[in-house]
């Protein structure tokens, strides 16, 4: 079957983001107003067209530090469909990216 299949940012980037990323209240106690969970502060997102209409969702993402880090397609190689790459970039600068080894193991 022929379809999109997203591989997403590398574990180190998921790490990292976990760190940077500045937090916003995604579940607050109605009552006592106590923040139950929080979730990454997404500033905008992107839905790119891949295949037939699907594709991923990028985003980007406000850091504590006051920066903007962007989720971008590293590379989009096909097996069955396209295999979706990211890493994450701040001023241009790219960071975690997959290696060629590391997306050929895909």
């Amino acid at each position: 079957m022929r379809c999109y299949q997203e591989i997403g940012l590398k574990k180190e980037a998921r790490d990292w983001l976990e760190k940077n990323a500045e937090k916003v209240p995604s579940q607050v106690c109605p009552k006592c107003k106590h923040i139950i969970s929080e979730k990454e502060n997404v500033l905008t997102t992107k839905r790119l067209d891949l295949f037939y209409g699907d594709g991923p969702l990028l985003r980007t993402i406000r850091l504590k530090d006051g920066r903007n880090v962007k989720e971008v397609l590293q590379r989009c190689p096909w097996s069955s469909g396209p295999m979706a790459f990211f890493c994450l970039e701040i001023d241009k600068q790219r960071l975690f990216e997959w290696k060629d080894k590391e997306i050929e193991k895909f």
